[in-house]
Order: structure tokens, then sequence, then C-alpha cells
């Protein structure tokens, strides 16, 4: 990405890199017989639904802060 791209925001950045994956999906990378396009399709055959509700990805407790700003967890 030389010379640096400029967007004014995610919206426009979303769009360019996926404008750059659909143009990129008739490549074959060195060392494969396929193209891009072709192993993605067959590797999206495995992918699996997103879940229903949001996966919170982190474990929240309520602990306390010694005066040093030492944290005791687990």
């Amino acid at each position: 990405m030389v010379p640096k791209p400029v967007f004014v925001g995610f919206d426009d950045l979303n769009a360019y890199l996926a404008d750059q994956c659909r143009k990129r999906m008739t490549d074959t990378l060195r060392g494969y017989k396929s193209t891009i396009g072709e192993r993605f399709s067959a590797d999206a055959v495995q992918l699996q639904p997103l879940p229903a509700v949001p996966y919170d990805a982190c474990d929240k407790q309520s602990v306390w802060v010694s005066s040093l700003s030492l944290v005791r967890y687990r």
C-alpha cells in the first residue's frame, strides 16, 4: 500500500478492501493449482453461521485494587 491510501472513514476503507479482494479472486498463488476464489468457495462450505447472540469475549469480575495499583486475578 504505497503510497499510503487515505480514506474518509471505515466505510470507504472497507469498500476499497472488498474491491481489492474481488479483483484477486481469479489470481492463482505460487504453489497452488486453484485460484483464490476456488479455494475460498471450498473453504466457505465449512464455515459456520455467526451465533444468534453476541459473544462477550472477556471475563468481568469485581476486584480490589491496592494502593500500588496491583490487582489479584484468580
